[in-house]
């Protein structure tokens, strides 16, 4: 085949093409056209665009580039890149194209190549709308965005690419940050570390951490730093999200401050405070509370350590449930409404006021304030009205029986004088002695009515109590006895000796009259020290050394409802009583410096203590010689079935479930209750319902 043939095919073959348009033109007149050039303008075949003007399809835009383009091309190869054609129907499409010119007899003709590139111009357009998307995602991220080159080994890469974010995050522009690598992005202070983060990337591929960055303007800003390495432009990169904690430390600054705010009130606070967290059973129903938070004073209360307490359940640390205020918290959780009352804790001797609420779901509050002082001073205040009344009444009276006492005593010395029956002279002399106590007495009305005086002197206990005893004890019956433990040591005291001498025999009358079967009264005496641990004791005696006299009975003892009375003036349980006798006692224990102390148990007795204090020093005391204040002096024999019945009763009435389950198993074998009524009591006292327990007893008993 010679190259004319071969010219021949390669020509036939290229008009043939569907790839390319071919055209012959001169001055923009088509000469010759292949099918696909006509196919492209929207005609059928090359010949139906032979004798039609080029210029005719090109759009307007792109008149003036093609007809210099095709000028050109009548001397020499000229190529015009993504000239836009248009076709029959007005639809536009881009090309390529490029003009040859050809050496024939048809002077200024040219080789129009025609390639048809809307498809890549469409798949150009869709990757610049994604890459348009891309960096529109990129930019918008609120955390910081770095991706960085991988070095070899260990070392650090430079930065790729930055968002917006981060460089208004550091300061810097995306060119300042692409000429850096990120150690010396960091903080001096953590590049250290910063390099050993970047050895554990390179081993593990992805890691997270907390360091400082460093702005452009050297300040330090903390940031959280998630890095994952990825494969990109196909090559590993370190993708890096850096989040600013700035706002967050902040925030954790204010929320310390406000914690140690809190913790300071919460710890300063006067008040008793506790917050327990319920549990709750099947039924929904609070079931047991567990310590969850208590401030000191509460602490204290319980005389226990924070960590004794928290977490634990309540019952399991504090027994007696006397201040825990179950009840309470179980009618707070249910109906979602705080209280507020005054509490009487019989345990303590104590009165507060109590605030329960529920400060979150599951989480109750109780808040107690000790105002025992204040109503201890209440009922004092209301003592001194009524001693105020008695000496405005003493003083109208004081006088008219002084004129008797003396026309007493007158007798008595004639008696004495002229009897000659020596048993009549005694007797006389006794009322003469009685006699001038009653004066006594006269002179003790007139100072509660403030007009008179009473001297003090140094006195001995243990002198006064005898006589009292043999005085007293003359006339009665052999149905009473009278025992004398006289165990302190013969200290003397500085006070009046009428005085205790009426308020011993005050003590012993009324134990007489507890005893109407007959008994015996003791009167002992101890050394005793009183400080912060003492028990409680009438009157607030200051800390220090005292005389303990107590007067105890074997009767028929006080009932817990007049107990909190007996001291009150004209407050009396005898028929025929004036209500004044306790009073006046109280009055002398106060007068010397002391106080007064009582013990009462039903059909066991009752024990009256006088505390009076030492005038001078009691050094030269062993240690042997004190005792402690808080013996009852009442014998603790055995308990019969009333007992521990009356026990059971104490046990529900100060809400102690502990001493109540004891008493329940100590009863459980005998026939006291029966066992339906056993197992009413005890279930209302496992709820904390001791009152209704109470109620259940009282029933079956």
């Amino acid at each position: 085949m010679d190259f004319s043939t071969s010219f021949d095919l390669l020509s036939s073959a290229m008009v043939g093409s569907v790839l390319y348009g071919l055209l012959i033109q001169r001055d923009g007149q088509v000469l010759f056209a292949n099918d696909k050039a006509a196919r492209m303008v929207g005609l059928q075949r090359g010949d139906d665009l032979v004798g039609k003007l080029v210029f005719r399809y090109v759009d307007r835009r792109d008149m003036v580039s093609l007809r210099d383009k095709l000028n050109q091309g009548k001397n020499r190869h000229v190529v015009l890149g993504e000239c836009r054609l248009s076709r029959s129907d007005g639809a536009s499409f881009s090309v390529d194209v490029e003009v040859i010119p050809l050496l024939c007899e048809e002077p200024g003709a040219s080789l129009v190549i025609v390639r048809d590139v809307s498809m890549r111009k469409g798949i150009e357009h869709s990757y610049w709308e994604s890459e348009k998307k891309y960096w529109e995602l990129f930019n918008a991220l609120s955390d910081g965005v770095l991706v960085h080159e991988v070095g070899s080994g260990v070392s650090v890469g430079k930065v790729r690419e930055v968002n917006d974010a981060l460089c208004l995050m550091l300061g810097y522009s995306r060119s300042e940050l692409c000429t850096l690598n990120v150690i010396s992005l960091m903080d001096p202070s953590s590049q250290d570390t910063a390099k050993d983060l970047y050895r554990d990337l390179m081993g593990k591929g992805e890691i997270v951490f907390r360091l400082s960055m460093s702005r452009k303007d050297g300040r330090p800003i903390p940031v959280e730093v998630s890095v994952r390495v990825v494969s990109l432009w196909d090559r590993p990169i370190a993708l890096g999200i850096v989040r600013d904690l700035s706002s967050l430390s902040a925030l954790k600054g204010e929320v310390d401050s406000l914690e140690r705010r809190y913790r300071a009130f919460f710890s300063n606070l006067s008040d008793a405070f506790v917050l327990y967290q319920a549990i709750w059973d099947d039924c929904g129903r609070p079931w047991r509370y567990r310590f969850f938070e208590a401030n000191q004073p509460y602490l204290d209360l319980l005389g226990l350590d924070r960590s004794d307490i928290i977490g634990r359940n309540v019952l399991d640390v504090v027994q007696d449930g006397d201040l825990l205020m179950l009840s309470s918290c179980e009618e707070v959780l249910t109906s979602g409404e705080p209280l507020r009352f005054v509490h009487h804790s019989k345990l303590r001797d104590s009165f507060w006021n109590v605030s329960v609420f529920s400060p979150d779901k599951g989480y109750v509050a109780v808040v107690l304030c000790d105002i025992t002082a204040s109503k201890k001073l209440e009922v004092q205040v209301e003592r001194f009205e009524r001693l105020q009344s008695l000496g405005q009444i003493a003083a109208g009276v004081a006088h008219d029986f002084s004129n008797h006492l003396v026309g007493m005593m007158s007798y008595g010395a004639t008696i004495s004088r002229d009897s000659s029956d020596p048993s009549a002279r005694v007797m006389a002399s006794r009322i003469m002695d009685i006699a001038f106590r009653a004066n006594d007495l006269v002179k003790r009305l007139l100072v509660v009515s403030q007009k008179g005086d009473i001297a003090f002197e140094p006195v001995n206990l243990h002198d006064i109590i005898t006589e009292v005893a043999d005085i007293t004890a003359f006339g009665w019956d052999g149905s009473i006895s009278i025992r004398l433990l006289l165990g302190s040591p013969p200290v003397e005291i500085k006070g009046n000796g009428s005085q205790i001498y009426n308020a011993i025999t005050n003590l012993m009358i009324n134990a007489r009259d507890s005893m109407p079967d007959g008994g015996t009264i003791t009167i002992s005496t101890d050394l005793v020290y009183l400080d912060k641990d003492s028990p409680s004791i009438l009157g607030d005696p200051p800390f220090g050394y005292y005389v303990k006299v107590s007067v105890s009975d074997s009767g028929r003892g006080i009932s817990p409802r007049d107990l909190p009375r007996i001291f009150d003036p004209f407050f009396s349980t005898k028929p025929q009583g004036t209500g004044m006798g306790l009073p006046m006692v109280f009055a002398t224990a106060q007068a010397h410096g002391g106080g007064i102390e009582v013990h009462s148990s039903i059909r066991r007795g009752t024990v009256f203590s006088l505390y009076f204090p030492i005038d001078g020093t009691v050094s030269v005391l062993s240690d042997g010689d004190v005792s402690s204040p808080s013996d009852s002096g009442l014998d603790k024999g055995d308990m019969d079935g009333s007992d521990i019945l009356d026990r059971l009763g104490r046990e529900l009435e100060l809400h102690r479930p502990k001493g109540v389950e004891e008493v329940l198993s100590m009863i459980w074998d005998s026939d006291l209750l029966e066992v339906e009524a056993l197992e009413k009591v005890r279930n209302l006292a496992r709820d904390y319902l001791f009152e209704s327990a109470l109620d259940e007893l009282k029933r079956s008993r």
